[in-house]
């Protein structure tokens, strides 16, 4: 169930990111590429997590594990990056919102593939 959950919250969320991106007014080509890759990278993550199930061998596994990790990472940077820059009290914590949501399925599917002991 966790990578489902995993799987589902990336996909659509940065989906939606996509989405926001292209329909943007003030970023040029380069910029709707530039802040397109970590969202379409993290929904390919996500999609990989729905899929794991089918697919064969460690490679999804290592696909999973790595868009995990770096939800770890990216969560906590953004958020520091979109307090300290100004944004409206809403926007900020709506981001908050997804980023505590986003590390915690990220910190449970680490945990599943966690090596036994």
């Amino acid at each position: 169930m966790t990578l489902v959950l995993f799987g589902v919250w990336n996909v659509a969320m940065w989906s939606a990111r996509v989405r926001n991106i292209v329909g943007d007014p003030d970023l040029d080509t380069t910029g709707r590429l530039w802040w397109s890759l970590p969202a379409v990278l993290f929904a390919a993550g996500g999609a990989v997590a729905l899929l794991r199930r089918w697919l064969p061998g460690t490679a999804a596994g290592w696909v999973v594990r790595a868009a995990a990790s770096c939800t770890v990472v990216y969560w906590p940077v953004r958020t520091v990056l979109l307090v300290g820059n100004g944004h409206a009290a809403g926007f900020v914590a709506v981001h908050v919102v997804l980023a505590v949501v986003s590390v915690g399925l990220a910190t449970a599917v680490l945990l599943r593939f966690r090596p036994a002991r």
